[in-house]
């Protein structure tokens, strides 16, 4: 498995923590893992050129320290997002990286094509304040993208509840556990468990 893993949390806390709990037992089992960290990088977000759709682009015009991070997940079978929840969603730093998507998306003869390979696994990577109840529109809208995009449905791992202490999931083993069952159900193959009815964007 070849898995291109992003870091979108503004610090090091839990989304950080669970996310290389799932990578270190991916790597265990074989995976190649390359890493990056949102925080530490100077990019910017969508900017509505629309070079990527007139064509003057075959992707993403902007050429900042975000492009090596698009070229991996294009070259990737797995891709690994981590964030934490903000504001009743996910961070600024992996959303202003996830409008970048928008060049994977092509247009031939007024046709939408995909400029990325279809199949790919997505491990979502979540960590909340709040209970499990709450907040399953975001994840049902995000794995409704992720499957516009042509992933398969998403591999969630998701930690509720864990406070404000950004080691706090680190004193959860039955939340470690499940992480790394994850990944070992990612690395075999196997299909996610996860009910996410389709999301209706409207």
């Amino acid at each position: 498995m070849k898995c291109a893993a992003v870091f979108g949390s503004p610090r090091n806390g839990n989304s950080d923590a669970l996310a290389e709990e799932f990578l270190l037992e991916a790597e265990r089992r074989g995976a190649v893992v390359e890493r990056f960290c949102l925080r530490t990088m100077k990019f910017r977000g969508c900017i509505g050129c629309m070079a990527c759709k007139d064509g003057r682009a075959d992707a993403c015009i902007l050429d900042d320290e975000l492009t090596p991070v698009l070229e991996a997940i294009a070259a990737a079978d797995t891709v690994l997002l981590a964030t934490p929840v903000y504001f009743r969603d996910i961070s600024w730093l992996l959303k202003a990286c996830l409008d970048r998507w928008y060049g994977f998306f092509g247009y031939t003869e007024g046709e939408c094509n995909m400029r990325i390979s279809a199949g790919k696994r997505m491990v979502f990577v979540v960590t909340q304040n709040m209970p499990r109840e709450h907040l399953n529109d975001m994840m049902r809208k995000y794995n409704t993208t992720f499957m516009q995009l042509g992933f398969e449905k998403m591999y969630p791992v998701r930690g509720c509840e864990v406070g404000d202490a950004p080691d706090a999931v680190m004193n959860r083993e039955e939340l470690l556990t499940l992480t790394r069952e994850t990944a070992a159900v990612v690395m075999a193959g196997g299909p996610s468990p996860a009910v996410l009815p389709a999301y209706h964007f409207g």
